[in-house]
Formats: structure tokens, C-alpha cells, sequence
């Protein structure tokens, strides 16, 4: 998804169209979008320190599990060439591994 996907998903939940939605609307949403759970605490200090702008905090809430996606796909990737146990991509390693890709 792009920023202007959660813009509009966030227009959705904004029924009365003044750029807020409640905390426990925002706690949904990160569980459903980022699968993951977030404390309804949490989520009520952090649309404190957004200064009424829950659309600002909605769409960096969402657009940091697209971050934590893709650190977690170079996670995986780099696994797939560490074969040697050192946490390190050797040379061997790296041969083997696009060796195996042909």
C-alpha cells in the first residue's frame, strides 16, 4: 500500500471528517493492517503527542510495518546466504548459494 491507500483508509474510519479518529479505531487498524497488537495505552500516548493530527500518525504507523516487512525480507534473505555460521557472508557461502540459484 501506498501513503495515499492509508489516506483513504483513514477517511473511512473518520466519520465526522476532523482528522481524528479514536484510539481504539487506531489500535484496530494497526492489528489488522500490520498484524500485530499494539496496547490501546500505547496508542492513546502516542495520538496525544500527534497534536490532533491522526492522520499523520495513521499513515507513519502504517508505512513503519511496510519497514519492519521489509527488514525482516532482508532477515530472510540474508539467512538463505549465511551458511556458515559466523553471521557473515563468506565467499564460500555466497558461491554455494548462487550455485544453488543456478
Amino acid at each position: 500500500m501506498y501513503s495515499s491507500d492509508y489516506k483513504r483508509l483513514f477517511s473511512h474510519f473518520d466519520r465526522y471528517g476532523n482528522n481524528m479518529i479514536s484510539p481504539s479505531q487506531l489500535q484496530y487498524c494497526v492489528r489488522l493492517i500490520r498484524d500485530g497488537d499494539i496496547l490501546l495505552e500505547e496508542v492513546e500516548f502516542v495520538a496525544e503527542l500527534s497534536n490532533g493530527n491522526h492522520e499523520n500518525l495513521f499513515v507513519g504507523l502504517m508505512e513503519s510495518a511496510k519497514e519492519d516487512e521489509k527488514i525482516e525480507d532482508l532477515r530472510k534473505a540474508f539467512t538463505m546466504y549465511e551458511m556458515d555460521g559466523t553471521d557473515c557472508i563468506t565467499p564460500k557461502s555466497l558461491n554455494l548459494m548462487l550455485n544453488r540459484l543456478g
